[in-house]
């Protein structure tokens, strides 16, 4: 019973195992799926938005196809939706999973019609990352908890975009209930049943132990024949035959006259018992004296007593079994008869090989077999449910160039601001610094060739016209000082509201390397199809002290010019305040903005201009005016408030006396495009002057940037 129920247990382990394994693999769900578009309009734009990424374990992998060249843009989902507009457009925004058993998914995809043509969206600032692809693209899915992401596909604006979508991912059905039940009894019971075997085995070396000592005692109290015996039956009339003979059936020759044939012979014994009953025959005849053999008639009375040779049984039931009884029960243990009946028997020759021994055989090849079948079953069950794991899909990672690669993911997530979590800022510090060196490499390519249209679409407003007006005045003048350049080397702080609408405003502070050129910049985007570009820069004001900030900070706000709450005025009357005292530093403001170098400097410049024009008769006078609509103020972190402006300086020189002339440098001649240096009549200078100033909460106005170019002369 315990090898049965042993083998019994290994094969009901082996085939949980295996079913185990099979609810992994070959009875599994499909490892990875498989989803696609179905055919839609064609469309200028292709938007495909993070609801395709239903693996909530890793980015799902995706393929765009498409007919030679194309580009993907990777944005917050907010700008791509303002960009595309009323353009009409292929919008694929999930995976439709709930399809019949053996189904694939789609994907979903919906067209909107529009407008058929748009502008390339390739150059656009609102785009983290882009990625020319050439006919077809297999990457992953670039996954960030920080907003709310997407991509845009175009051609060139005109052209269909591709709209042959596909994704992969793995298959995130839960296992069967059944796997690991299954596995864990199915190797319970191997173990099971390899310890019912090995008990059943202990158990047959213990009985096998037992039966060898019974056999021991029985060979001590078996005697055998006798040479007496043996002498006592030489009498012709007593047949003798054979074992083999009596097997055969051989008839007997003369019924009437033949004697009853008694035959003698020991047990079966194996070749091992056979050995051992020689060693001790040849100790007994050693202790007696005389040679191994039949003794002479004449000392058969003395011989009578000594054991013949010793017979063993070859099997272990032979042994529990009882001899059966001779014809006479007074027979000498050894079976032979006593000397008055004196019987003609014949010592048969022990037979070399037991009546059982085929069957022994078959029993140990099968037991060999038994063997090998358990240690093979027991092997392949072990390797089975140790071995094999849950099924995973084999995937391989795009060798290509990702989009992802583009993506700082951990710089993402520090753009989130831990107090206002539900929000995101609307530029991300990558997607800032790529803005900047575009400014950046258009001003510098501008100020070098002092060429205006190099600063296309990246400056405008007044920046522009200050870099304008420097631009003539270096042409003419080599002296005249030249522009600070906009540095893009190290940004030491931007601010920025979170506000949706357009236009969008960013200010910053940027610096070289050196920090030679640290200036003040505001950055604008007047709608979602226009790019970030220089409306108003200051160099850094010697002294001037700015709180620190970040695109990541929630709580800055664009504000309006006359708000003043929790400041000590409002933009606008800091403003008029610092014209007021830059014109004269005794005015009432005087008191209301911070003391400054550059201010100090001013001051000097208009009371040296005064003095000098005084001594040649020419009255000379300072009034400044502010450029309309060119303040912009906005409330930071701290609750101060930066405001940026234009102001309007104008000198006025007048004779004193009619006719009278006033001497003007060749700059003030050649912009005023007089004939002379000498002009009769009076003379009129303007200078624009780009400031910026920080109101706090309480306390002094100062003045945290500043820069004057001489503009127009008449």
């Amino acid at each position: 019973m315990k090898t049965l129920g042993g083998i019994g247990a290994m094969i009901l382990g082996v085939v949980a195992i295996l079913v185990s394994v099979g609810l992994q693999t070959i009875w599994a769900p499909p490892a990875v799926f498989n989803a696609t578009t179905e055919t839609t309009q064609e469309a200028p734009l292709t938007i495909i938005t993070d609801g395709v990424d239903i693996d909530p374990d890793e980015a799902i992998e995706y393929t765009v196809r498409g007919e030679g060249d194309f580009t993907l843009m990777y944005g917050q989902l907010r700008d791509i939706e303002a960009w595309v507009g009323d353009a009409a457009h292929n919008r694929i925004d999930g995976v439709n999973t709930d399809v019949g058993r053996g189904e694939d998914p789609s994907v979903n995809i919906t067209y909107v019609d529009g407008q058929a043509e748009v502008p390339n969206p390739v150059t656009s600032d609102l785009w983290l990352a882009t990625q020319e692809v050439t006919d077809e693209v297999t990457q992953r899915w670039t996954r960030t908890d920080a907003g709310e992401w997407a991509l845009l596909i175009a051609v060139d604006g005109t052209a269909p975009a591709p709209a042959d979508f596909s994704v992969s991912w793995v298959n995130v059905e839960p296992n069967s209930p059944l796997i690991v039940p299954l596995m864990i009894a199915g190797i319970a019971l191997v173990i099971i049943g390899i310890a019912l075997l090995i008990w059943r085995f202990i158990e047959f070396r213990r009985r096998a132990k037992r039966t060898s000592g019974r056999r021991a005692v029985q060979r001590g109290d078996y005697t055998g024949l006798t040479a007496a015996d043996v002498m006592a039956g030489s009498e012709p009339t007593t047949q003798t035959l054979s074992v083999e003979q009596i097997e055969a059936g051989e008839p007997v020759q003369d019924p009437d006259t033949d004697q009853a044939t008694e035959v003698v012979a020991g047990l079966p014994i194996t070749e091992d018992d056979q050995l051992a009953d020689e060693d001790e025959l040849a100790v007994r005849d050693s202790a007696a004296g005389e040679p191994t053999g039949v003794d002479e008639p004449a000392d058969a009375e003395k011989t009578a007593d000594q054991p013949a040779a010793d017979v063993q049984p070859a099997d272990d039931d032979d042994l529990d079994e009882e001899h059966p009884d001779d014809d006479d029960d007074n027979d000498a243990p050894g079976g032979s008869s006593t000397p008055d009946d004196e019987p003609n028997t014949e010592h048969l020759p022990l037979l070399d090989e037991p009546a059982d021994k085929d069957h022994s055989e078959d029993k140990k090849d099968n037991g060999g077999f038994l063997r090998r079948t358990v240690t093979a079953l027991s092997a392949m069950g072990l390797a089975i449910g140790l071995g094999v794991g849950p099924a995973h899909a084999a995937t391989e990672s795009p060798t290509e160039e990702d989009i992802s690669d583009q993506v700082d993911q951990d710089q993402l997530e520090e753009e989130v601001d831990p107090e206002e979590p539900d929000t995101f800022p609307l530029v991300v510090d990558a997607q800032f610094g790529q803005i900047l060196d575009a400014v950046a490499a258009a001003t510098e390519q501008g100020d070098q060739d002092l060429d205006v249209d190099a600063l296309t679409g990246r400056v405008t407003g007044h920046a522009l016209r200050s870099r304008q007006d420097s631009y003539r005045n270096h042409a003419i003048d080599e002296e005249y000082p030249i522009r600070i350049p906009v540095a893009s080397d190290e940004i030491l702080a931007t601010w920025m509201d979170r506000d949706e609408s357009f236009p969008r405003t960013i200010y910053a502070v940027t610096s070289d390397a050196e920090g030679s050129a640290t200036q003040l910049l505001v950055l604008r985007q007047e709608d979602a199809r226009s790019q970030y570009q220089l409306i108003q820069n200051a160099p850094f004001a010697p002294g001037a002290e700015l709180p620190a900030g970040s695109l990541a900070d929630h709580n800055v706000v664009d504000m309006a010019n006359d708000e003043s709450t929790d400041l000590v005025m409002s933009p606008d009357a800091a403003v008029e305040a610092l014209a007021d005292y830059l014109t004269d530093p005794e005015a009432e403001s005087a008191d209301q903005i911070a003391d400054n170098e550059w201010i100090d400097m001013i001051h000097e410049h208009q009371a040296n201009l005064e003095e000098t024009h005084s001594e040649n008769d020419i009255d000379a006078s300072v009034t400044r005016t502010l450029f309309e609509d060119s303040v912009t103020s906005v409330r930071l972190p701290n609750g101060s408030a930066l405001v940026f402006g234009t102001m309007n300086s104008l000198e006025s020189l007048t004779p004193q006396e009619e006719g009278a002339t006033v001497d003007v440098t060749d700059l003030v001649q050649e912009v005023g495009e007089f004939p002379s240096s000498s002009h009769e009549g009076q003379v009129r200078i303007r200078y624009r002057e780009q400031f910026a100033l920080l109101i706090p909460a309480d306390g002094e106005v100062s003045l945290a940037g500043y820069e004057t170019v001489l503009s127009t002369v008449d």
